[in-house]
């Protein structure tokens, strides 16, 4: 069955820690799809080829400050890259909770990367994933951000929660 993101209720959210204390950037603006079955019971399976892909704007990201905006997307070079991509490549049912494996893309640099995750149906028509994962900008060729006395340090968490909804 087909899913669509729902922008009005999907968010990402990246805490990075900082000389002068945490900053947070969130986006709702993203963009995805993806195929799974859900059986009567409400049970998942994403199968051996899961299909999944979500987007987001990196003008979208923002922080409320705009000198931390300006240069997260300086960073970021938001005209050369201006979407960050995540592609599931391999879901997995362990327990309760899910081992995600994605391709994500960032900065013209694509890595694999594995997170566990939450993944629920809301309703008949909503499924839910919410998860956490920290993430090392080096590993993505991002130079670590500084402006005057704030420096940004590497290692950000990126949490997020996607609904999809079922295509008509």
């Amino acid at each position: 069955m087909g899913y669509d993101l729902d922008p009005a209720s999907s968010v990402v959210l990246i805490e990075a820690r900082s000389t002068v204390g945490p900053i947070e950037f969130a986006t709702s603006e993203l963009t995805g799809f993806g195929s799974v079955a859900v059986d009567q019971s409400g049970d998942l399976d994403f199968g051996d080829s899961p299909e999944a892909v979500v987007q987001l704007r990196v003008e979208a990201l923002t922080s409320g400050n705009a000198l931390y905006d300006a240069e997260v997307r300086r960073r970021l070079d938001a005209r050369r890259y201006p979407t960050i991509t995540a592609r599931l490549l391999r879901a997995r049912a362990v327990g309760r909770r899910w081992a995600l494996e994605a391709e994500i893309t960032i900065h013209g640099t694509t890595r694999v990367m594995s997170c566990a995750a939450d993944v629920e149906t809301v309703n008949d028509n909503v499924i839910r994933i919410h998860g956490s994962h920290v993430v090392d900008m080096r590993d993505f060729a991002i130079s670590v951000p500084s402006v005057l006395m704030l420096r940004i340090y590497p290692d950000v968490t990126v949490r997020c929660r996607i609904d999809a909804v079922k295509r008509s």
